[in-house]
């Protein structure tokens, strides 16, 4: 739910659609802080470009594709990716921590071994 709320108000913003909300994000010194980002990173406009609406790209399709099965394991690497890069990057405290934590719980017990080959076998009906 949050990440669908936070792609419907990010998409009703100008910054965001237009491409260029993550070159204001960089320029916020209490939010970014823990490791140093090139500034030629969020100077190049499509790069700028590519990172914004990568983000609502993300936030609007981790909704439906956490809920299929099949592609569930993929978002739910994604999303902690996603989460991983922004403790990486920003001061946010536990928000990503906990965002982690919520995407982890859409996974079976059994698909949260590591490695794959080492499941236990399913039970026999």
């Amino acid at each position: 739910m949050i990440y669908l709320s936070s792609a419907i108000e990010k998409s009703l913003g100008h910054d965001w659609p237009a491409g260029t909300a993550l070159y204001y994000v960089a320029r916020l010194d209490d939010a970014f802080g823990k490791l140093p980002l090139p500034g030629a990173l969020f100077e190049t406009l499509w790069l700028t470009r590519l990172g914004s609406w990568s983000v609502l790209a993300l936030e609007w399709t981790l909704p439906v594709l956490l809920w299929i099965p099949r592609t569930r394991r993929v978002a739910i690497a994604v999303a902690i990716g996603f989460h991983l890069a922004i403790e990486a990057t920003m001061n946010l405290f536990l928000f990503h921590w906990l965002m982690i934590l919520g995407v982890l719980s859409f996974a079976e017990f059994d698909e949260l071994r590591w490695p794959p080959w080492r499941r236990a076998p399913a039970a026999r009906t």
